[in-house]
């Protein structure tokens, strides 16, 4: 191997490096944001309960000061900054507004909205909040039946992703064995041995791939379908192998 080969193979294992990296960290920022918003969806009908005890024609700021020192963890943290900007000057509304937009989560964007044209047409507080309570626990219910699903849809998929190629490294191995143990005089080239297994590997490759994809639209989450590819393709191949090795 001359230096030109060696400098282009180490600028190969450095981008591939590089970009495993980025895709790491991408996941991990992803996989963070996905649990504050879980946490502020799971926390937001206590919240809004905890609201309409209030009363009636309640102050919407004191929304903000009660849900801050409540221990809701995100959320008590972003209704907290939402006080800070409201003692600051800045408007209710505008202040809900900023709220929506800083968080991922559909439940609290929908919320802030509501809270927002309630506020601003001066109907009853604490009925709002009542209802945005309900309906927040129903949407959570529809969330968790959905996901149950998928879950049962996601994992048979990737337990497709060993099943798949553990069927075909064993036909492989079983026609390899009675093949060679045959007395026929017209058998398969060993170049066509080589092309059968290399198109079965391919294959486990290409359905791993797939899987992971799949898996990723079944999460709404596209970048988690480098991680299951990270996983999955080497878990297929391995599969494979051993299988086709076996006999």
């Amino acid at each position: 191997m001359d230096f030109s080969q060696a400098w282009l193979q180490a600028i190969a294992v450095v981008l591939v490096l590089a970009v495993i990296v980025l895709v790491g960290v991408r996941v991990w920022r992803e996989y963070v944001r996905s649990k504050r918003v879980a946490s502020i969806d799971s926390a937001l009908p206590a919240a809004l309960l905890q609201a309409a005890s209030f009363g009636p024609r309640f102050p919407l700021e004191k929304v903000f000061v009660e849900i801050e020192g409540a221990g809701y963890g995100a959320l008590s943290e972003e209704f907290g900054q939402a006080r800070r900007q409201c003692a600051a000057g800045l408007p209710v509304p505008r202040a809900l507004d900023e709220l929506s937009k800083r968080n991922a989560s559909v439940l609290l964007s929908r919320s802030c909205r509501l809270l927002s044209a309630a506020y601003s047409s001066g109907v009853d507080l604490s009925r709002a909040c009542r209802a945005l309570a309900g309906d927040a626990q129903e949407l959570q219910a529809i969330y968790r039946e959905r996901q149950s699903a998928l879950i049962v849809q996601k994992y048979t998929v990737i337990a497709a992703c060993v099943l798949v190629p553990l069927i075909l490294g064993t036909l492989l191995a079983v026609t390899s064995s009675l093949d060679s143990a045959s007395a026929l005089t017209v058998r398969p080239t060993r170049e066509l041995g080589d092309v059968l297994y290399l198109s079965a590997a391919g294959y486990s490759v290409l359905f791993a791939l797939t899987a992971s994809v799949y898996s990723a639209f079944l999460e709404s989450r596209k970048i988690k379908a480098f991680l299951y590819a990270a996983v999955l393709v080497p878990l297929s191949l391995a599969a494979f192998y051993a299988a086709s090795s076996f006999l």
